[in-house]
């Protein structure tokens, strides 16, 4: 597993403020920003990984954002968050 202390230091975009930013590709922040607060209203969630390019420099803008979720139940489904988008 890497350590965090071995990860890029990028800046943070104006607006951003969420624990270790920084470790963001600037492509990203905004996007993960939104995840989190949408994650925040599940009460299963667990824990939730970011992975992949978005912590890297070969991010751009048409990169995934790779997550690992954790449930706390693993049957139960999580809420569904496009559900306010449509």
């Amino acid at each position: 597993m890497r350590q965090i202390s071995s990860m890029w230091d990028f800046p943070v975009m104006d607006g951003v403020d969420f624990q270790d930013a920084n470790r963001v590709h600037p492509l990203m922040q905004k996007r993960v920003e939104r995840l989190i607060r949408e994650f925040a209203k599940d009460p299963n969630i667990r824990k939730v990984i970011l992975f992949g390019s978005s912590l890297e420099f070969r991010c751009n803008s048409a990169s995934d954002i790779d997550l690992y979720i954790e449930k706390y139940d693993s049957d139960k489904k999580l809420i569904d968050f496009t559900r306010d988008r449509l």
